[in-house]
């Protein structure tokens, strides 16, 4: 009987030897198991930095199909697919890593300032706002969790400034405004980055131009233009150009005229609507400046490399120019008469009906009180058929005011005819902004 149970204890004891046995194994191979992931993750990255994308996506996507809940790879995997502009195939990554805890806070964050950025370039700026803000609940979390250290707080501006862009673009300038103040006088442990705050004073300064005031744009484009810097591409040199507005809408048309000139000095591969955009600025500060000729030359120059602004615009701010310098003879043979109903047109295209699409209906015209809308076609003039855009201004500039015209309208399969008096184009250019603090302050005689 003592034998029976001493050879019982020693086969219990040795089960529970081979019980811990197997369970070292499995915590061995684990180990080995997580390392083997982690190492694959690094060696996917290295691809990654040095641009062999194909090679990092194939090496982190083996990673996490071994491991799904595995957060680094996840990240780096998104990172790569983004560079090779997979954009849909990224973003179910990126959201993958702010689901796992194991993808650490600094990757969450990152991650949805990356989705916030992808939503607010393709314009959908209620997903930018709601990813931004969701960035900030995650960065909040982090400072209550980490009472001593306030976590990462790298992206928490970034977060504030794709929101302020996105609320700017629906044109809810109060939430915006309160979105870029909140990094321009705001504070977070470490602080805001200098190219948030630049852009963040960037964006008061658009938000305070779309509601006039012009003193407050300035200051803050004055700061952003000093934070961002001349090698800051497309946002310094608009921050110039609307510096450079707010000082021509001030009359400090000197200081404009500098703001312009210095946006074309930092051109650098930028996009021709840029160049033309400061060229124009520069043609109405030296028309301030009593210099017709040399506004008249920038207008020209304006023109160099914009086949589209040389068809349109071009044409109109000459008019203007000569308007405002008293020669109204030029004006008018430039512009082809002083007629107007108050519809501005483009070719008709994509079917089959000839004429002029409407695309403006101004307020208080013989058009709109005509009742004619955007989207109405102008077949004929008088009864004669119209070609086109170019055609409608030029016979419609030509008429005399007082006049009646008859437009044959094609507008829901339904044609029609409406008859409107010619009004003079002389009030409405009288009220352009452009123009209109020049005349009223009789600066050019």
């Amino acid at each position: 009987m003592k034998k029976s149970k001493f050879l019982s204890a020693r086969s219990t004891y040795g089960w529970k030897r081979v019980c811990v046995v197997i369970l070292l194994c499995l915590v061995v191979l684990l180990a080995l198991s997580c390392t083997s992931l982690e190492q694959v993750t690094i060696n996917s990255r290295e691809q990654y930095h040095v641009g062999n994308f194909d090679e990092a996506i194939a090496l982190a996507r083996n990673v996490v199909e071994r491991d799904p809940t595995y957060g680094p790879a996840w990240y780096v995997l998104a990172m790569a697919l983004a560079a090779k502009q997979m954009n849909e195939e990224a973003l179910q990554a990126f959201h993958k890593v702010t689901e796992l805890r194991s993808s650490g806070q600094s990757l969450v964050l990152d991650s949805y300032e990356k989705i916030a950025g992808h939503h607010y370039r393709e314009r959908q700026y209620d997903d930018a706002i709601s990813n931004a803000k969701r960035g900030i609940e995650a960065f909040e979390t982090v400072r209550t969790q980490h009472k001593s250290t306030a976590g990462p707080a790298e992206h928490i501006g970034q977060f504030y400034v794709i929101m302020g862009f996105s609320y700017y673009r629906q044109q809810h300038l109060d939430e915006a405004m309160e979105a870029f103040i909140r990094v321009t006088n705001g504070s977070v442990p470490g602080g805001y980055s200098d190219p948030d705050k630049a852009q963040a004073y960037y964006g008061k300064g658009l938000c305070n131009m779309q509601e006039k005031k012009f003193a407050a744009a300035l200051s803050d484009l004055d700061v952003a233009v000093r934070k961002l810097g001349p090698d800051s591409g497309y946002t310094a040199i608009d921050a110039l150009k609307k510096k450079g507005w707010c000082n021509f809408n001030l009359g400090n048309y000197t200081a404009a005229l500098k703001d312009f000139d210095k946006g074309l000095k930092t051109l650098n591969g930028e996009t021709a609507a840029h160049r033309t955009d400061l060229y124009r600025g520069m043609a109405y500060a030296n028309l301030a400046l009593d210099d017709k000729e040399r506004a008249i030359s920038c207008v020209n120059e304006a023109s160099v490399g914009d086949s589209s602004y040389k068809s349109y615009g071009s044409a109109s701010d000459l008019i203007l120019i000569y308007y405002v310098s008293g020669d109204k003879e030029n004006a008018w043979r430039t512009r082809g008469g002083i007629g107007y109903i108050g519809i501005h047109v483009e070719d008709n295209q994509g079917d089959s009906v000839k004429g002029a699409k409407i695309v403006t209906v101004m307020d208080a015209s013989p058009a709109a009180r005509a009742g004619l809308r955007i989207g109405d076609i102008v077949v004929k003039i008088n009864n004669d058929a119209n070609l086109g855009g170019t055609d409608f201004r030029s016979r419609i500039n030509a008429l005399t005011p007082g006049m009646s015209v008859t437009l044959q309208i094609y507008s829901q399969g339904v044609q029609r005819d409406v008859s409107l008096d010619v009004e003079s184009v002389e009030p409405i250019m009288q009220a352009d902004p452009l123009i209109a603090r020049l005349l009223k302050d009789s600066i050019l005689k």
